[in-house]
């Protein structure tokens, strides 16, 4: 009997250690935190690739980088036109478009004209942005029209794997250089931290399920790809909440949510200062706590059941 009291109160010390550990961790990454000169680090005046910026996030991160002077790589479809057009009235920097539809990218050869672009820039690509996704969801699921299934798988899968893959043959250029190189993946919320109590760490949204088994991917393979190449690159992987954008302002309704201009500024104060999976917001960490104690089945069954009429609404229109 002595011994098992011995066990638990060696067991709620080790606990309270870990709890205080990891609120600590946090409020240093949250509240002081600041960013870094992102410029220095990863070469002044040279290329950023971002996916999927014609708006939200993406669009964002372009105005973003180039108010630090970095030149931008615009690949998406035919709205990252205007975004290059605002770019180039505001910001000093190059800008080269690239217009294409990412659920082509099964395609062989598919590549091989972002590839051009890179073997022929005038300066150096430094950092990636994976942030193309294809938001889809459908309820019941077996309803669902096969091409959005495919659509989903691509873009969620293909287009993060092959161009990681081509950005690091860039970024093997530059290792003999003081600088670094990154690459940062949206990805989503797919696991969230587990303090040895309560449910499973991951995390799973009723009709949503071939958009979070693509974010999944997306999550592992950056996770692997961090391991992997660390020494010279830096690749955050960003498992974000539900992020309030042009396109989705229903979102705004879900507890804990956030406008993408607040999101993507967040995760500036994380670049060069953090590796990994991060959520960028305190409030999706939050949120990512508590499921270790509540069950959250049913807030997470109505959120997908909204997103899920409304994709649905938007795709019948």
């Amino acid at each position: 009997m002595k011994n098992l009291q011995i066990i638990i109160i060696l067991f709620i010390i080790i606990y309270i250690f870990y709890l205080l550990k990891y609120i600590c961790f946090n409020v240093n990454k949250y509240l002081l935190t600041k960013e870094i000169d992102i410029a220095e680090k990863y070469g002044k005046n040279t290329w950023v690739l971002i996916t999927g910026c014609c708006s939200g996030q993406g669009e964002r991160f372009a105005y973003e980088f180039a108010k630090r002077n970095f030149n931008i790589i615009l690949v998406g479809f035919k709205g990252i036109k205007k975004v290059e057009k605002k770019i180039n009235k505001k910001y000093k920097v190059k800008t080269i478009t690239y217009i294409t539809d990412f659920c082509k990218a099964y395609r062989k050869k598919y590549f091989k004209p972002i590839e051009n672009i890179l073997n022929n820039l005038d300066g150096e690509l430094s950092i990636l942005v994976n942030n193309i996704g294809h938001r889809t969801a459908w309820n019941p699921y077996h309803e669902m029209p096969e091409q959005k299934i495919n659509d989903t798988i691509v873009c969620g899968t293909i287009v993060q794997a092959r161009l990681t893959q081509i950005a690091i043959k860039n970024f093997n250029k530059r290792i003999n250089k003081k600088y670094k190189s990154s690459i940062i993946n949206i990805s989503a919320m797919c696991m969230y931290p587990n303090i040895w109590v309560g449910n499973l760490n991951y995390l799973s949204t009723h009709f949503l399920s071939v958009y979070d088994a693509a974010n999944a991917f997306g999550f592992f393979h950056s996770n692997s790809i961090q391991k992997e190449y660390e020494e010279y690159i830096d690749v955050l992987n960003i498992t974000p909440g539900a992020i309030i954008t042009k396109n989705a302002e229903y979102l705004k309704d879900i507890p804990f949510s956030i406008d993408c201009k607040t999101y993507v500024k967040n995760i500036f104060n994380l670049i060069g200062n953090y590796t990994g999976p991060q959520h960028a917001y305190w409030k999706h960490e939050l949120s990512g706590l508590l499921n270790n104690f509540i069950n959250s089945d049913y807030i997470i069954k109505n959120i997908g059941k909204m997103i899920a009429e409304n994709y649905m609404k938007t795709y019948k229109s």
